[in-house]
């Protein structure tokens, strides 16, 4: 008498899962630069947020920097009525490589010329599709190795393949992102 296992002809199924994880540092960064004023007329601090732009603008350039690629996202005029003055901002944003040496031209451009300006940066990976197909290929290869792994100690082999489930999960972090896929 032959029991199910120890038939060839019988099939069964294994179910992996196969993980992939690595992490990259960023090396692009978003910057946002947003220069500001208050004065007693709209006029006045307008012309006080346009002069810091320039200024900055002008330091930026001395410094090797490709003007062309800088936006104008955003200018603004508002009143505070409480205060009776007004409030003028501009906003510039632009790309470039993640580089300390730029945050801290940036921040001396601002210091040096004394202006009223709010930075920001955010990071992002240049590649992220490249990485996610990487790790995708990465753990379906785990998942291969642990199914082949499980079918030997049964005495099976893998024939074939019925479906493949993934799911993916990013959780980025200050210069560095952590890409994890199950």
């Amino acid at each position: 008498m032959m029991s199910a296992y120890e038939n060839s002809n019988t099939s069964g199924k294994i179910f992996t899962k196969g993980k992939a994880s690595g992490k990259f540092t960023c090396d692009r960064m978003s910057v946002t630069i947003k220069f500001r004023q208050s004065a007693l007329s709209a006029a006045k601090a307008s012309q006080a947020v346009t002069n810091q732009c320039e200024r900055f603008l002008q330091r930026f350039a001395e410094a090797g920097a490709d003007l062309a690629k800088i936006q104008l996202t955003e200018d603004d005029i508002s009143a505070y009525h409480e205060e009776e003055k007004n409030a003028a901002s501009r906003t510039l944003a632009f790309d470039c490589e993640a580089k300390a040496d730029m945050i801290n031209l940036l921040l001396k451009i601002i210091q040096d010329e004394y202006l009223d300006a709010d930075i920001s940066t955010r990071y992002f990976l240049s590649n992220e599709d490249d990485l996610r197909k990487s790790l995708r290929a990465e753990a379906v290869r785990s998942s291969k190795e642990n199914a082949e792994l499980l079918a030997h100690a049964a005495g099976k082999e893998i024939i074939g393949l019925d479906a493949i489930d993934m799911g993916c999960s990013l959780s980025s972090h200050y210069k560095g992102g952590d890409f994890s896929l199950t």
